[in-house]
């Protein structure tokens, strides 16, 4: 005999009391079922939110050292092309202004050479190359032929100015119809 069936042959609750005892713990039962299923939505939902949180992080992570090793890639480029420019460096300044294509391929710079540079230079012996400081100025220098090879392989826009027709041609006429010109160079016409 259950309790409630005690408590009413003792007379001590009624039949009203009975059910409504019954419902409100069929009432607390089912609510607690609910809460339970809440709860268990409610972790799903957390448990989604840390993993997309969790997965963005990572993509973030993965993003971050791409960008890191691009630009330390970047960063060595830039530092080889600097060393071979001044590896191949010769020339001396003088007082022959030598116009060129600049780095930006819209600017035309000029570098102050001798005479015999400003010569080997028009004959294809000599190039000009540049590259960009870490600070973000633009360097030119004259390279030897060979130094212009290197560069152009690695990094074809630091070679600027380089008269491969003039080397490749042995004949003056064919060298002159390109533009090229094997005259004196006597400084007060290239002002």
């Amino acid at each position: 005999m259950s309790l409630r069936d005690q408590l009413l042959a003792k007379g001590l609750a009624t039949k009203k009391d009975a059910r409504r005892t019954a419902n409100q713990a069929r009432l607390e039962k089912k609510k607690r079922k609910g809460d339970q299923k809440k709860r268990r939505e409610q972790a799903r939902v957390e448990a989604e939110r840390a993993a997309a949180l969790e997965a963005q992080r990572v993509a973030d992570r993965r993003e971050a050292e791409l960008r890191t090793r691009e630009a330390l890639e970047t960063l060595e480029a830039a530092h080889r092309i600097h060393m071979l420019v001044e590896d191949n460096r010769v020339g001396r300044r003088g007082r022959v202004p030598f116009h060129h294509r600049g780095l930006d391929g819209l600017s035309v710079p000029r570098l102050w050479v001798d005479e015999a540079t400003a010569r080997r230079l028009m004959g294809g012996h000599l190039a000009i190359a540049g590259y960009v400081k870490h600070d973000g100025t633009a360097r030119y220098a004259t390279v030897s032929a060979q130094g212009a090879a290197m560069l152009e392989e690695q990094a074809p826009k630091a070679v600027l100015f380089w008269n491969k027709a003039a080397v490749d041609s042995s004949d003056p006429t064919l060298a002159a119809g390109m533009g090229v010109s094997e005259p004196s160079l006597d400084a007060r016409r290239l002002r």
